[in-house]
């Protein structure tokens, strides 16, 4: 079950973030440039900024784009797909995970929204 919590901040100028279990699809180009996608999960996400783990490396700079899949809610009738881009700011290896890399994508402000049927 996917589940959202907001994460407090102490400082008053940033944005809040929440952390996340949301299943995501991520499609782009990996570290040879060869395309790829690869389902993941969204550890937290903001309006800027979104953090997910990945077995596939990317290098800092490429463009990925996260399909993010919002389940049906007692307020959202019907299940949705966020469709977000962004640019990789940062990936370091986990050391928790063996092949994995968590990826910080900066977000562009284009997003697009469609219903599951």
């Amino acid at each position: 079950m996917e589940t959202a919590s907001a994460l407090t901040t102490s400082q008053p100028n940033e944005e809040e973030c929440f952390s996340l279990s949301l299943t995501a699809h991520v499609q782009g180009c990996d570290a040879e440039g060869i395309k790829f996608m690869e389902k993941t999960s969204i550890c937290e996400i903001s309006s800027e900024k979104a953090v997910f783990e990945l077995k596939t490396r990317v290098l800092i700079g490429t463009i990925l784009k996260l399909s993010l899949f919002v389940p049906k809610t007692l307020i959202l009738g019907h299940p949705l797909i966020l469709i977000v881009t962004g640019e990789v700011i940062k990936a370091e290896k986990d050391s928790k995970k063996k092949n994995k890399q968590n990826v910080f994508l900066k977000l562009t402000r284009n997003f697009d929204i469609q219903k599951l049927i």
